[in-house]
């Protein structure tokens, strides 16, 4: 009874102790896996820093996070990045890494924070034609879905591509134009609510709707605003 007994400890001791081994194999496995994982994301984040240089040259950025593709989810690469271009808080763009016809390419969205002053000064130039005292900004929001190849750098490019402003508008919906009127340049809010009307009616057929914001706002509000 004695020896069965040493003999089912020494078996059991065995067990265990092949059961530690293979648990050690598996971690060691698994550490190799995501050290593989780790070297593979950081040479995909440096092909997208790369891009973007030779795209644009230097240009401030921060990294915030890298999402890959995967089979059940979007079919690219994704890196998002946050700058503070065009003022003094931080907003989002995003790069993106795909295949074409074999070989990986990137796009980038970077492009809309050089469209925003231009759009603006186009939206001021539209809006004159209806309040004489305003004050106009274009706020640059996030946007993880329009990105534009190599091949567009520049305002320029980007316009050429279209016919007129009123395309480029819905492409960047990522743009959003707010309009402060001035209170005393008006005779009160129903000549306000008249030429809003007009404004909002050619803002429609101009595909401008849905990225501005038209406030009527006191005259001291209206000189506080920077």
């Amino acid at each position: 009874m004695r020896i069965r007994k040493d003999f089912k400890i020494k078996k059991t001791i065995l067990v265990l102790f092949t059961f530690i081994i293979m648990m050690g194999v598996c971690s060691c496995d698994m550490e190799n896996e995501k050290e593989k994982k780790k070297q593979m994301d950081h040479e995909v984040v440096v092909e997208m820093e790369d891009y973007l240089y030779d795209k644009y040259g230097y240009i401030n950025y921060k990294f915030v996070s890298l999402l890959r593709k995967s089979t059940w989810g979007d079919p690219y690469d994704l890196m998002v990045l946050t700058t503070s271009y065009g003022g003094d808080g931080e907003a989002e763009f995003c790069v993106t890494r795909f295949e074409q016809d074999g070989e990986y390419v990137c796009a980038d969205n970077y492009v809309t924070f050089l469209t925003a002053d231009e759009l603006e000064e186009e939206m001021k130039e539209f809006t004159s034609n209806y309040f004489s005292e305003f004050k106009l900004y274009a706020n640059v929001g996030k946007n993880d879905v329009n990105v534009f190849p190599m091949s567009f750098k520049t305002f320029d490019d980007i316009k050429d591509g279209y016919d007129k402003i009123s395309d480029i508008i819905p492409q960047n919906s990522f743009l959003t134009f707010r309009v402060y009127v001035k209170e005393s340049s008006l005779s009160g809010e129903e000549e306000f609510n008249t030429i809003e009307e007009k404004y909002e009616k050619d803002l429609k057929e101009l595909g401008f709707a849905s990225c501005r914001y038209l406030y009527y706002v006191d005259d001291e509000t209206f000189d506080g605003l920077e």
